[in-house]
């Protein structure tokens, strides 16, 4: 198997034969890999911040960043363009998509709870003070977990 790209990745979703990768300050890589032994670039978005995390819903990649998160549209993978931008009040680490809602982890911030019906106008709805820092969620249905430091809290 190919290494692709030639550094670790941060996060990665494969949705059919296209890799999202959410790859620090390079920002959002899309890659082929339909052939696993031989992945090939296909676009790439610059991000505000620094990706950390990515969640594709149809044909929006949404990106947490250092900056909060970003919402791009990839349905030509090749030319990923941005929509919209959520400015979160520190770094997000994690993300998770739910119900037209992100959840993103806040690494100082909590979790944050951010309608994303419209990609191009992103509004915080609400924010839940996890103990310690928020490196992660995930969401199954109408509850979440996050976790940070070494525990989980939610349920």
């Amino acid at each position: 198997m190919a290494r692709w790209p030639p550094r670790p990745a941060l996060r990665v979703q494969v949705v059919g034969g296209t890799a999202y990768i959410a790859d620090g300050e390079r920002g959002l890589q899309l890659a082929n890999v339909s052939n696993p032994a031989m992945p090939t670039t296909l676009g790439r978005l610059d991000t505000y911040g620094a990706a950390s995390a990515v969640e594709v819903v149809g044909t929006v990649a949404y990106v947490a960043t250092d900056r909060g998160m970003e919402a791009a549209t990839v349905n030509n993978p090749n030319y990923p363009a941005r929509l919209g931008e959520y400015n979160a009040p520190g770094a997000s680490a994690g993300i998770a998509l739910t119900g037209g809602r992100a959840i993103l982890a806040q690494e100082d911030g909590g979790v944050g709870i951010i309608n994303v019906t419209n990609p191009a106008q992103m509004v915080r709805q609400g924010i839940w003070a996890a103990p310690g820092r928020a490196w992660d969620v995930a969401v199954t249905g109408t509850r979440g977990r996050s976790c940070g430091n070494g525990r989980c809290a939610g349920g």
